[in-house]
């Protein structure tokens, strides 16, 4: 019975330090969903053409860790990002305290994960049996 594949998903996670480090410095802006899109899909054809088992549950581990890795930088580096991204900082103006926006960044965490997770898991189960059917 295969397992998870660490090693192949191990050095995908840089694309999380990635991701994260350019949302602390304002790099993605509103755009970020779209700059996600292709990372999904390099991730997703990457672990498609080198696993021979698991494909949505490897693809579901790798979507959950890139998008906790990713908000976990900005959350550390919560007070740059928040102050490179003032459409973020307007919205976040609005809740009742100014921590709560880091405590609901911190709680969105799982569930972006979870939402990356099921969708890298999808495109990695059809890219193995659209494009690596045997």
């Amino acid at each position: 019975m295969s397992k998870i594949n660490l090693k192949l998903i191990l050095p995908l996670l840089f694309f999380g330090i990635l991701m994260g480090a350019a949302g602390v410095l304002g790099l993605l802006g509103k755009y970020e969903l779209i700059i996600w899109l292709p990372v999904f899909m390099v991730c997703a054809f990457i672990l498609a053409k080198f696993l021979t088992a698991k494909f949505f549950v490897n693809g579901f581990v790798l979507g959950f860790l890139l998008a906790v890795l990713s908000s976990a930088i900005q959350v550390i580096f919560f007070d740059h990002y928040i102050n490179n991204n003032p459409q973020l900082k307007s919205g976040f103006e609005k809740l009742p305290s100014p921590g709560d926006a880091k405590i609901f960044f911190i709680m969105m965490a799982p569930l972006i994960g979870l939402l990356s997770g099921i969708t890298l898991g999808v495109f990695t189960t059809a890219f193995k049996k659209l494009i690596f059917k045997k």
